[in-house]
């Protein structure tokens, strides 16, 4: 099954120093009371939302190789695990699985429709 992914697999490594780096440039400002450096705020967004997207990319793919491991009855554990509420858990699966199908009726890869909807009847019963 191939998923529709949009990142570019980066070393963490790197975007991680840009952003420590652009981080205590501005915490320093501030600590200083000097005014932050456009360039280190705007580094600090990118660079922070960048990170976000290579450390959640992929996440609902676990979710499905957790469901198929342990069963349903592990739903909350798996909201839990990211640190997520029941009801969020399944309503973000929900959408993302969903644009899987939409994506994949488009372009023929991501999740087909019926697999889609398959786990996500799944989840909604479990989270139940």
């Amino acid at each position: 099954m191939i998923i529709h992914d949009d990142t570019v697999p980066v070393p963490l490594a790197s975007i991680l120093h840009r952003w420590q780096t652009a981080w205590q440039r501005l915490y320093a400002a501030e600590l200083h009371g000097l005014d932050a450096a456009p360039a280190d705020l705007l580094a600090e967004l990118h660079c922070g939302a960048h990170i976000a997207d290579l450390v959640t990319n992929g996440r609902w793919l676990r979710v499905i190789a957790l469901l198929r491991l342990t069963g349903v009855d592990s739903w909350p554990h798996i909201a839990h695990a990211l640190n997520m509420s029941v009801d969020d858990a399944r309503d973000e699966f929900a959408r993302w699985a969903t644009d899987q199908a939409h994506y994949y009726r488009v372009t023929g890869r991501g999740l087909p429709p019926a697999q889609a909807q398959q786990w996500i009847t799944l989840v909604q019963e479990a989270s139940r």
